[in-house]
């Protein structure tokens, strides 16, 4: 009985949805109406009569035809060897595997995990302190701005 129920349920709030997605280019038309500024007041139905004085009325517009476009910066991956540190600039330079170089800067906010063979074991931290020559590392940057990618979580393997 519960089932059967329940895809009632389902059916019908089904069909609401699909009354008000196909009602809402209607109610968009109305909205995009003129407005009459000498128009004299509607008579007061029963239902407005039964309200207090204190409630006013208030208009939902819906706009279809309207996208939202939400947009994220794209970040990138970068791999390779640690070549050099400079922690006053606080970045690294690293060895890509083609043989190129990447400069990457570390802020304040940048996680740095040291990544172990062991899986139930690691560590993060703030900062590049620990960072040295060598170190293999997985940096996800944004895009590079005047020759310096800027990295929001560094990886740092130790295998």
């Amino acid at each position: 009985m519960k089932s059967k129920l329940s895809v009632l349920a389902g059916a019908s709030l089904c069909l609401v949805c699909a009354c008000a997605f196909a009602s809402a280019p209607a109610f968009a038309a109305e909205a995009n109406k003129t407005v009459v500024a000498n128009k004299a007041p509607a008579p007061k139905t029963r239902a407005e009569a039964a309200l207090p004085e204190a409630v006013g009325e208030a208009t939902v517009t819906i706009i279809p035809s309207a996208d939202i476009v939400v947009t994220f910066p794209l970040l990138l991956t970068e791999r390779g060897i640690v070549e050099s540190v400079d922690l006053k600039a606080k970045t690294f330079e690293l060895k890509r595997k083609d043989g190129s170089m990447a400069k990457i800067s570390v802020g304040e906010g940048t996680l740095v995990e040291n990544v172990y063979l062991d899986i139930f074991h690691s560590e993060s931290r703030k900062g590049i302190d620990e960072l040295k020559k060598g170190d293999k590392v997985r940096a996800r940057v944004f895009p590079p701005q005047n020759g310096e990618e800027s990295a929001l979580m560094v990886d740092v393997f130790h295998f």
